[in-house]
């Protein structure tokens, strides 16, 4: 299992909103998309979820991280998923490698428990 060390209000609050993104209807976990929307589901890695279930949609959360992308100040989305999540870059950055190395979405909420 993958082990996550930063504060736990950062780590305790991700896995909560992990699982709600998780949880919530038509969205499916991809380790290929960061947030998009296709026909009638949304697909997200676990940094989307987390955003998902920190906004409470997935509409609300895709809103929100295609505004931070277009801020010039915020180059790529691992940065911008950090600054959403209001969580340090070495945790998004950890947690989107894990994700995109094969660890699924709720294995890494369940290490950030």
């Amino acid at each position: 299992m993958v082990q996550f060390v930063m504060g736990v209000g950062s780590t305790a609050r991700l896995h909560t909103w992990i699982l709600q993104g998780l949880s919530m209807g038509n969205v499916v976990e991809s380790g290929s998309h960061y947030l998009d929307e296709c026909i009638d589901n949304h697909y997200a890695c676990a940094l989307g979820l987390a955003l998902i279930g920190k906004e409470g949609s997935a509409a609300k959360a895709m809103e929100v991280f295609e505004a931070a992308l277009i801020d010039d100040r915020v180059p790529e989305a691992t940065i911008a998923f950090g600054q959403l999540l209001d969580i340090p870059m070495d945790l998004a950055q950890k947690i989107d490698l894990a994700h995109r190395n094969g660890i699924s979405a709720r294995e890494i909420a369940t290490s950030l428990a």
